[in-house]
């Protein structure tokens, strides 16, 4: 992205403003029960036999936290343009009720704006402090696991792919569809997934192109910004 004529730029945070808009309106119609989606839902599931399952808002990804995160990646853009739009972004991330999407709200607000971290941050930890307590985005008898229990199961499952990257530490585990879980089987990892792209990174991959990649990041985010557009970018 960061190679496009600067021409093309004027373009790109008005489209992305107009994505971010449109799963804001098809979360409020998911919210109020009308069956908006391009094919895929996702369901809450019932506690209790006198609840059934509901649409939770999820956009037009069909999955909570992937538009929480992709309204994190637009929120510095977008602040960094028109600071007002930053509020669709965070209209998305408030629906989307997750509580790491409010960390990288954080951080993106305070890159584009450190001035600001004496408001933002108390804003943004109070934030995350009311969903980790259960704040009431959802209907009474969805089953949502808590922010300890999350916790408790990304430890469980980090410890023993971190111990599984020692034995190719060079070359990785390779790339194939089931070789997490043959590892997470064997070692008793407890999600199905590595929940780190880091370590998902050094485990399949290994710790050379971890660090690899890890190095080419900090190249990018250390590179003057040329424009306000790119600095939302680097910031993102």
């Amino acid at each position: 992205l960061r190679q496009l004529p600067r021409g093309i730029w004027r373009f790109v945070p008005w489209a992305g403003a107009g994505v971010v808009a449109l799963h804001l309106v098809t979360m409020l119609a998911q919210r109020v029960g009308l069956p908006w989606h391009l094919g895929v839902i996702q369901l809450a599931e019932a506690t209790t036999a006198q609840h059934t399952p509901f649409m939770i808002p999820s956009g037009l990804m069909g999955m909570d936290r992937l538009l929480g995160a992709y309204a994190v990646i637009w929120t510095p853009i977008l602040l960094a343009w028109q600071p007002w739009l930053v509020l669709l972004p965070t209209a998305v991330i408030v629906l989307s009720g997750k509580t790491t999407a409010w960390i990288g709200w954080i951080v993106a607000v305070v890159a584009i704006k450190p001035h600001w971290w004496k408001g933002i941050v108390p804003i943004g930890l109070m934030a995350l402090w009311l969903f980790c307590s259960g704040m009431p985005i959802y209907r009474a008898g969805s089953a949502r696991a808590s922010t300890g229990d999350k916790l408790t199961q990304r430890l469980q499952t980090w410890g023993p792919t971190l111990r599984a990257t020692a034995d190719h530490p060079i070359k990785g585990w390779g790339f194939g569809p089931l070789t997490y879980a043959q590892m997470a089987a064997e070692r008793g990892a407890r999600l199905p997934s590595v929940h780190s792209d880091w370590l998902s990174l050094a485990f399949h991959g290994g710790w050379g192109l971890c660090g690899l990649v890890a190095w080419a990041w900090l190249w990018v985010v250390r590179q003057p910004p040329t424009s306000p557009t790119m600095r939302g970018l680097r910031a993102s």
